[in-house]
């Protein structure tokens, strides 16, 4: 009998061992998952959004402005990728006044006054337009005064009249 009963006691400890360990691989598991739900959520929000805006930086070098624009919109808040979009948008507003100043150097006053005001209030734009606007005063002004200074007077008088005050 007592063979009996220390084979009943065999099975009864071996029954709980059994069930510690189910108990151990079942905490394993859960805490393995857990361990991968942090590494996933680690991927999608740190090394994602930063491969991503390292790629952006990527696209600004390389001169590609309107990609750029998009990569760093669709970051977000992420890192300093609003104050990009505004030094993009910096970059292009000074090569597009360069263009308008290289237009206006080249005596295009027509195309230098159209590309001064698509830039609005940036930088002296407007000033420029102004300049732009003497520039043409002055050349007419000058024009009426070869006329009066060669004796074609009706030709200098109705330059003169479109001048106004001028």
């Amino acid at each position: 009998q007592c063979k009996m009963y220390k084979g009943m006691k065999d099975t009864v400890a071996a029954e709980a061992q059994k069930s510690e360990n189910g108990l151990g691989i079942a905490f394993a598991g859960v805490s393995a998952m857990f361990v991968m739900f942090l590494i996933a959520l680690s991927i999608c929000f740190i090394v994602v959004p930063k491969v991503k805006y390292n790629e952006a930086l990527a696209v600004m070098e390389s001169e590609k402005y309107d990609e750029a624009i998009v990569a760093f919109d669709n970051l977000g808040d992420y890192r300093d990728s609003k104050s990009k979009i505004e030094e993009i948008k910096t970059i292009l507003l000074d090569k597009q006044y360069d263009i308008a100043t290289g237009l206006l150097d080249a005596e295009k006053y027509d195309d230098a006054t159209a590309a001064f005001a698509e830039l609005g209030d940036y930088r002296d734009s407007k000033d420029k337009i102004e300049e732009i606007r003497i520039i043409l005063l002055d050349k007419q002004y000058d024009e009426a005064e070869n006329l009066f200074n060669a004796g074609k007077y009706s030709e200098a008088i109705n330059i003169y009249s479109a001048l106004g005050d001028y």
